[in-house]
């Protein structure tokens, strides 16, 4: 069992086809529980919440000191970009709404390659993952 803090270091790169940097995608990073060697579950008490900057990058210090969940040297992530352009109303991608509560035209919700990427990722290590935009 590990017992120090846990921490490395995450960097998240996102671009269109064209190779050009996606500014404004939002990563939500999931803490994954093995479970019988290679089956995920969600650890719940750990999500992070990005966002890419101007040169289409995140960089982002994990640090935990849960030793429960965090035991051990190698950790796994599922890191999903998404973005909309428009806003968000109750889980929809909008790009209009009356009312404030209900979408009255849909926006763009991007796609990307991957939708999502599960990383194995080792205390005092740094990983770097790559999605596509092809939406932009």
């Amino acid at each position: 069992t590990y017992t120090s803090p846990w921490s490395a270091t995450l960097q998240v790169n996102v671009e269109s086809p064209s190779n050009q940097p996606v500014q404004d995608v939002d990563i939500q990073v999931e803490h994954l529980l093995t479970a019988n060697g290679s089956n995920f579950e969600p650890n719940d008490d750990f999500l992070l919440e990005l966002v890419t900057n101007g040169f289409g990058s995140v960089v982002h210090e994990i640090f935990v000191t849960d030793p429960t969940r965090w035991g051990t040297i190698d950790q796994n992530l599922r890191i999903t970009p998404s973005k909309c352009d428009g806003f968000r109303l109750n889980g929809t991608c909008c790009d209009e709404s009356i009312d404030g509560e209900t979408c009255t035209t849909l926006g763009l919700e991007h796609e990307f390659d991957p939708p999502s990427e599960i990383v194995h990722i080792r205390h005092l290590f740094e990983e770097a993952v790559e999605f596509v935009d092809i939406s932009a």
